[in-house]
Protein backbone atom coordinates (compact mmCIF):
# COMPACT_ATOMS: atom_id res chain seq x y z
CA UNK A 1 0.00 0.00 0.00
CA UNK A 2 2.64 2.77 1.15
CA UNK A 3 5.11 1.78 -2.45
CA UNK A 4 1.47 2.03 -4.74
CA UNK A 5 1.31 5.98 -2.81
CA UNK A 6 4.77 6.53 -3.47
CA UNK A 7 4.48 5.52 -6.75
CA UNK A 8 1.59 7.55 -7.15
CA UNK A 9 3.25 10.99 -5.67
CA UNK A 10 5.96 10.01 -7.86
CA UNK A 11 4.09 10.03 -11.22
CA UNK A 12 1.48 13.01 -10.18
CA UNK A 13 1.66 15.60 -12.36
CA UNK A 14 3.80 19.00 -10.72
CA UNK A 15 1.48 21.94 -9.45
CA UNK A 16 1.71 24.67 -11.62
CA UNK A 17 4.88 26.25 -11.63
CA UNK A 18 6.42 23.88 -9.02
CA UNK A 19 10.19 24.80 -8.64
CA UNK A 20 9.74 27.97 -10.83
CA UNK A 21 10.46 31.20 -8.96
CA UNK A 22 7.32 33.51 -8.25
CA UNK A 23 7.34 36.59 -9.90
CA UNK A 24 5.46 39.11 -7.72
CA UNK A 25 5.94 42.86 -8.60
CA UNK A 26 5.82 45.35 -5.45
CA UNK A 27 3.03 47.84 -6.92
CA UNK A 28 2.17 44.93 -9.76
CA UNK A 29 -0.78 43.59 -7.57
CA UNK A 30 0.17 40.09 -9.97
CA UNK A 31 1.96 36.87 -9.61
CA UNK A 32 3.08 34.59 -11.99
CA UNK A 33 5.85 31.91 -11.88
CA UNK A 34 8.44 31.58 -14.60
CA UNK A 35 11.48 28.78 -15.27
CA UNK A 36 14.16 31.44 -14.04
CA UNK A 37 14.69 34.85 -13.05
CA UNK A 38 13.71 37.58 -15.35
CA UNK A 39 15.34 39.77 -16.72
CA UNK A 40 13.46 43.46 -16.68
CA UNK A 41 12.93 46.59 -18.45
CA UNK A 42 11.14 49.47 -17.69
CA UNK A 43 10.50 52.12 -20.19
CA UNK A 44 8.76 55.34 -20.34
CA UNK A 45 6.25 57.62 -22.97
CA UNK A 46 4.72 60.23 -23.54
CA UNK A 47 1.56 60.00 -25.24
CA UNK A 48 -1.11 62.40 -26.28
CA UNK A 49 -3.15 61.05 -23.00
CA UNK A 50 -0.10 61.18 -20.66
CA UNK A 51 2.96 59.60 -19.55
CA UNK A 52 3.03 55.63 -19.77
CA UNK A 53 4.92 53.38 -17.80
CA UNK A 54 5.40 49.98 -19.02
CA UNK A 55 7.22 46.91 -16.82
CA UNK A 56 8.25 44.20 -18.43
CA UNK A 57 9.81 40.94 -17.28
CA UNK A 58 11.38 38.58 -19.98
CA UNK A 59 12.42 34.82 -19.63
CA UNK A 60 14.12 33.27 -22.80
CA UNK A 61 15.28 29.66 -22.97
CA UNK A 62 15.95 27.15 -25.79
CA UNK A 63 12.33 25.93 -25.24
CA UNK A 64 10.36 28.82 -24.77
CA UNK A 65 10.32 32.68 -24.16
CA UNK A 66 8.17 34.39 -21.68
CA UNK A 67 7.20 37.90 -21.77
CA UNK A 68 5.18 39.37 -18.64
CA UNK A 69 4.07 43.24 -19.11
CA UNK A 70 2.07 45.49 -16.77
CA UNK A 71 0.96 48.90 -17.69
CA UNK A 72 -0.89 51.41 -15.84
CA UNK A 73 -2.78 53.44 -18.40
CA UNK A 74 -3.48 57.24 -18.14
CA UNK A 75 -7.17 58.19 -17.04
CA UNK A 76 -7.66 59.98 -20.15
CA UNK A 77 -6.79 56.91 -22.14
CA UNK A 78 -9.96 54.80 -20.80
CA UNK A 79 -12.66 57.37 -21.20
CA UNK A 80 -11.86 57.32 -24.55
CA UNK A 81 -11.29 53.26 -25.48
CA UNK A 82 -13.08 50.90 -24.30
CA UNK A 83 -12.21 47.60 -22.56
CA UNK A 84 -13.01 45.12 -25.78
CA UNK A 85 -11.04 48.63 -27.79
CA UNK A 86 -8.18 47.96 -25.41
CA UNK A 87 -7.85 44.36 -26.12
CA UNK A 88 -8.30 44.45 -29.61
CA UNK A 89 -5.20 47.17 -29.79
CA UNK A 90 -3.31 44.47 -28.00
CA UNK A 91 -3.99 41.92 -30.43
CA UNK A 92 -3.56 44.17 -33.20
CA UNK A 93 0.06 44.85 -32.15
CA UNK A 94 0.23 41.40 -31.36
CA UNK A 95 -0.52 40.13 -34.97
CA UNK A 96 0.68 43.15 -36.86
CA UNK A 97 3.43 42.31 -38.15
CA UNK A 98 2.19 40.20 -40.83
CA UNK A 99 4.46 37.30 -39.27
CA UNK A 100 2.13 35.58 -37.22
CA UNK A 101 -1.74 33.88 -37.96
CA UNK A 102 -4.74 33.97 -35.63
CA UNK A 103 -5.60 30.40 -34.35
CA UNK A 104 -7.75 32.12 -31.36
CA UNK A 105 -9.41 35.03 -30.14
CA UNK A 106 -11.81 33.96 -26.87
CA UNK A 107 -12.40 35.48 -23.60
CA UNK A 108 -10.59 34.41 -20.96
CA UNK A 109 -10.57 34.24 -16.78
CA UNK A 110 -8.41 33.79 -14.26
CA UNK A 111 -9.82 33.90 -10.25
CA UNK A 112 -12.71 36.83 -10.56
CA UNK A 113 -11.04 38.71 -13.83
CA UNK A 114 -12.08 38.19 -17.08
CA UNK A 115 -9.67 39.25 -19.86
CA UNK A 116 -8.75 37.98 -23.61
CA UNK A 117 -6.63 35.96 -25.16
CA UNK A 118 -5.23 35.30 -28.41
CA UNK A 119 -3.45 31.97 -29.58
CA UNK A 120 -1.11 32.16 -32.89
CA UNK A 121 1.49 30.12 -34.91
CA UNK A 122 4.41 31.89 -36.79
CA UNK A 123 3.56 31.92 -40.35
CA UNK A 124 7.15 30.59 -41.07
CA UNK A 125 9.12 29.63 -37.70
CA UNK A 126 12.40 30.06 -38.27
CA UNK A 127 12.89 29.02 -34.46
CA UNK A 128 11.07 25.39 -34.44
CA UNK A 129 7.84 24.90 -33.21
CA UNK A 130 6.39 28.89 -33.33
CA UNK A 131 3.31 28.41 -31.12
CA UNK A 132 2.35 31.08 -28.80
CA UNK A 133 -0.48 32.22 -26.70
CA UNK A 134 -1.13 35.77 -25.05
CA UNK A 135 -3.74 36.91 -22.15
CA UNK A 136 -4.64 40.55 -21.59
CA UNK A 137 -6.70 41.80 -17.96
CA UNK A 138 -7.73 44.91 -17.69
CA UNK A 139 -7.89 45.34 -13.78
CA UNK A 140 -8.81 49.07 -12.94
CA UNK A 141 -6.51 51.44 -15.08
CA UNK A 142 -3.69 48.37 -15.22
CA UNK A 143 -3.38 46.28 -18.34
CA UNK A 144 -1.38 42.68 -17.21
CA UNK A 145 0.09 40.66 -20.77
CA UNK A 146 1.40 37.22 -20.57
CA UNK A 147 2.71 35.91 -23.50
CA UNK A 148 4.32 32.68 -24.06
CA UNK A 149 6.21 31.41 -27.16
CA UNK A 150 6.92 27.61 -27.56
CA UNK A 151 9.98 26.98 -29.82
CA UNK A 152 10.03 23.37 -29.35
CA UNK A 153 7.60 20.49 -28.17
CA UNK A 154 9.02 20.96 -25.22
CA UNK A 155 8.25 24.08 -24.52
CA UNK A 156 4.16 23.37 -24.89
CA UNK A 157 3.98 22.40 -21.53
CA UNK A 158 6.33 24.90 -19.95
CA UNK A 159 3.96 27.51 -21.76
CA UNK A 160 0.71 25.41 -19.58
CA UNK A 161 2.65 25.66 -16.57
CA UNK A 162 3.12 29.33 -17.34
CA UNK A 163 -0.20 30.20 -17.59
CA UNK A 164 -1.80 27.81 -15.25
CA UNK A 165 0.41 29.86 -12.24
CA UNK A 166 -0.99 33.33 -13.19
CA UNK A 167 -2.67 35.03 -10.34
CA UNK A 168 -4.42 38.67 -9.76
CA UNK A 169 -5.93 40.39 -7.19
CA UNK A 170 -7.39 38.60 -5.24
CA UNK A 171 -5.51 35.39 -5.89
CA UNK A 172 -2.35 37.27 -4.90
CA UNK A 173 -1.15 36.58 -1.26
CA UNK A 174 -0.31 40.01 0.86
CA UNK A 175 3.17 39.01 0.55
CA UNK A 176 5.56 37.45 -1.51
CA UNK A 177 5.69 33.97 -1.28
CA UNK A 178 9.54 31.78 -1.58
CA UNK A 179 9.42 29.40 -4.32
CA UNK A 180 8.54 26.00 -4.23
CA UNK A 181 11.77 23.65 -4.07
Amino acid sequence: MLLTALVLLLLAPAAAGEGWPLLQPEGGAFSVRLPATPRYERSSNRTIAGRVEEHEYIVETPDVGFWVTWTRLPRVALWFAARDGIYRNVRKELLGGGDRQETAFVEVEIDVQSGREVRYRDRDPEEGLGEGRLQAFLVGRTLYVFHGRARTEAGRPAMERFFASIRLGAGVSPTPRQPAK
